[in-house]
């Protein structure tokens, strides 16, 4: 009984460590500022649309 417990505890542990080495995917500097860009471009294309918004009063 012992032994089974025993056993089944180091096998967790050695699936955490396992789990824990794994790679972690890391984006490469280029593809974060291509990202970086395209949400500048779009953050400006929205400036520019409310910005066009003319205001008009009508007497």
């Amino acid at each position: 009984m012992r032994r089974g417990v025993l056993f089944s505890l180091g096998s967790l542990a050695l699936a955490f460590e396992v789990a824990a080495q794994s790679a972690v995917d890391v984006t490469r500097p280029e593809e974060r500022q291509k990202e970086r860009r395209a949400v500048v471009k779009e953050q400006e294309k929205r400036a520019r649309r409310t910005s066009i918004i003319e205001f008009r009063i009508s007497d």
